[in-house]
């Protein structure tokens, strides 16, 4: 009697408990349909007995991913997933999991149970210790992926002992990354657990033996710098490479490969943002900079005021300590500079001057309309590069003594003297037009090429360039802009009234007038061959904008509300809308936190067609329409996509510190090799005419576009195919 009312209670205790359990409702899973349902194999069923197992399934770049309990009952785990695309799936219990899965999805067999096979988990022990000391190195992060498919399925972090113990399927690869404070970061590689083997003279098994990885602390680099008399610089900049002997003919950059955390200070929300290690002097000219891979390496200082230092070139790969390097600024030449073409008219253009001997840019100058400039910080050898839009680009070399006087040859573009007359529609004179080339930057390379017409209409243009387009403007008529075409006789250009136009600014949700909206429009001009855009910057008045004689063009118009919000709408004159009707937005704050929940400096988040970056602390105040999705991205973190909602309070966005997946293809369809370091993908390839180099981190890579991250800022490349 007693044992049948202990079952009895057992039982109850145990129906109520999975009745607690989120299993999936199945008229709920019908109302919200599409859904994918995963099950264990027949064979491996049973495995699943008497344990909670979850299941996981996501999308490349998807974070965080979803998951499920596997129902007991119908021993299968559903999701809701209306995206249908190619996913990854494993599942996990105390002692049971899955291999991580690529499934692909087919729209006539989501309803179908995707199989899957449960394997009886081993747990394997594995201990960081500094490669140097040999001691445990505590609170490393181990991140375990399958080899087959590259994603992240689970992450430990080693204790007080540097020990981390990780659930794995005996003889299936795994793919190991270790990041840790103050240590360089671990290449990944493949490990493969064994079960350990029965003894021969007894039935016990042999002690398996933990993995031991060890972490290199890596080197410091100490040093001062001093000005050209002596004196110690405080502020000089610190550039470093190293030729990589981890990664065969990589280079790592102190201006690409930023340096690691090397410690942390506390935040008001409780998390700890990591500290970069400077490479700048403190005021006592003294530079210290930590965790650097071993090779061979050059260093050099700069500095705004001088000429940077001479290289320093220093063998660290078998060193364990390195004396300390001293750095000794060189005293900036001055020179007269003149820039001219071959008939020794001057010429208006931009000099950029590189120090030849180190590489360093020192800066960009624009000389004035003499081609006259005054340069006081030149290094001893220069290297000028000049550019005009009326002259061929040009580069030379020169050794550059004090008070030198240096003139620079270009090379002339054709020039054009062009007679326009602007007329109205009933072919009357207008007088005082204003008649100018469109772009406006080759209106500061073509100060002659504009004018106002007289009595007559006319005007008389002078050093024009070879093509351009013609910009009209007069107060009481519409814009004209016009293709030059080259005639002996005087050009006519006509004017139009042109049309008024009222647009009302207006909340979707409210129906409340918007006012503080600022406007970009744009108007396109076009012919048969070419075309020209006008763009226009306004800001509405109250919540009217209220435009007069405009042409008859194409016109696209981009609005945006003191809230962010943004409304873009393209149409002709005859048919311009009367309301813009903003979209209904919510502001609140972020914070950007990677796999180690530390904040994210300088991420960038991507939405409704806006990038912003989070400040030093990984935070940002954004405005949204609630359901937008937005993607969040890092150069070493990698990506995620979030669904913005409604609320006030602080939202946690987690990056998942993998590699996206679609860079490696793209760089690898331009022939571009990548290396994986971490979350980071860096360039092993040396492309000169892009400009690409080794070591250069990619941010972004999509049809033809290459955001890459080089000297602490982003610079965007077109690729074409077949590079």
């Amino acid at each position: 009697m007693l044992i049948s009312l202990f079952m009895m209670s057992v039982a109850g205790i145990l129906g109520y408990a999975l009745s607690e359990l989120p299993w999936p409702d199945k008229s709920d899973l019908d109302s919200r349909m599409p859904r994918i349902c995963f099950a264990p194999t027949e064979q491996t069923v049973q495995l699943a007995n008497d344990q909670m197992i979850t299941c996981v399934w996501t999308h490349p770049g998807q974070y965080p991913p979803q998951e499920a309990y596997l129902n007991p009952w119908t021993n299968q785990c559903c999701f809701w997933d209306s995206r249908q695309e190619p996913g990854i799936f494993w599942a996990i219990g105390e002692s049971v999991m899955s291999r991580v899965t690529e499934i692909a999805i087919q729209p006539e067999t989501l309803e179908k149970n995707q199989g899957f096979e449960l394997h009886q988990a081993e747990m394997m022990d594995i201990q960081t210790v500094d490669a140097a000391t040999d001691e445990p190195v505590k609170h490393a992060r181990i991140t375990m992926a399958d080899a087959a498919v590259h994603f992240v399925s689970f992450s430990r972090l080693t204790d007080e002992d540097g020990y981390a113990v990780m659930p794995v399927i005996p003889g299936i690869p795994n793919v190991i990354t270790i990041r840790a404070d103050r240590y360089l970061a671990v290449q990944p590689f493949k490990l493969v657990y064994a079960k350990p083997e029965l003894s021969t003279e007894t039935e016990d098994v042999q002690e398996h033996q933990p993995h031991i990885v060890e972490l290199d602390p890596g080197i410091e680099i100490r040093g001062n710098v001093s000005d050209p008399n002596g004196n110690r610089m405080e502020g000089a900049r610190i550039h470093i490479e190293i030729e990589r002997s981890d990664i065969a003919g990589a280079v790592w950059s102190s201006e690409l490969d930023l340096p690691r955390a090397v410690e942390a200070f506390a935040t008001s929300l409780g998390g700890w943002v990591p500290v970069r290690s400077s490479y700048s002097t403190s005021p006592e000219g003294i530079f210290a900079i930590q965790t650097l891979p071993r090779g061979k390496m050059s260093i050099f200082a700069s500095h705004a005021a001088y000429m940077p230092s001479e290289r320093v070139f220093v063998d660290t790969s078998d060193a364990a300590q390195i004396s300390p390097i001293r750095l000794k600024l060189k005293p900036p030449k001055r020179a007269y500079i003149r820039v001219e073409d071959e008939h020794q008219i001057a010429v208006p253009s931009a000099v950029t001057v590189i120090d030849d001997t180190t590489g360093h840019e020192i800066g960009v100058w624009k000389t004035s309309a003499s081609g006259a400039i005054e340069l006081n910080l030149l290094p001893e050898r220069a290297r000028f590069q000049v550019v005009s839009d009326t002259h061929a680009f040009l580069q030379q070399t020169y050794d550059v003594t004090d008070n030198a006087e240096i003139t620079l040859v270009l090379t002339s573009l054709s020039q054009q003297n062009p007679k326009i007359r602007v007329l109205d529609n009933q072919h009357l004179p207008i007088e005082r037009a204003t008649v100018s080339i469109s772009d406006s930057e080759l209106q500061k390379k073509y100060p002659l090429c504009m004018g106002k017409t007289d009595k007559q209409g006319f005007v008389q243009l002078e050093s024009c360039p070879a093509d351009f387009w013609i910009s009209i403007f007069h107060p009481d008529y519409a814009h004209a802009m016009v293709p030059f075409v080259k005639t002996q006789a005087e050009m006519p250009i006509q004017l139009q009234t042109g049309r008024e136009m009222h647009i009302e600014m207006i909340e979707e949700k409210t129906q409340n007038p918007v006012t503080g909206v600022a406007c970009t429009l744009i108007t396109v001009y076009q012919n048969q061959t070419s075309q020209q855009k006008q763009i226009e910057n306004i800001a509405v008045n109250g919540n009217q904008l209220v435009l007069h004689h405009r042409p008859e063009y194409l016109h696209q118009l981009k609005c945006t509300s003191p809230s962010n919000a943004v409304q873009t709408v393209e149409f002709m004159p005859a048919s311009a809308p009367q309301k813009l009707v903003f979209p209904y937005r919510v502001s609140r704050p972020i914070l950007v936190m990677d796999a180690f929940s530390s904040p994210v400096p300088y991420a960038r988040i991507e939405v409704d067609g806006r990038i912003l970056e989070t400040d030093e602390t990984g935070q940002l105040t954004l405005s949204a329409s609630p359901q937008t999705q937005i993607k969040v991205m890092h150069w070493l973190h990698g990506h995620t996509e979030v669904t913005w909602t409604e609320g006030h309070n602080l939202l946690e966005i987690r990056l998942p510190d993998t590699p996206p997946e679609f860079i490696v293809p793209c760089l690898k369809k331009y022939h571009i090799e990548p290396v994986i370091d971490s979350a980071a993908i860096l360039i092993n390839h040396d492309i000169p005419e892009f400009g690409l180099k080794r070591a250069d981190a990619v941010e972004f890579c999509h049809r033809q576009t290459l955001t890459i991250v080089r000297d602490g800022r982003r610079m965007q490349l077109k690729l074409p195919d077949g590079i």
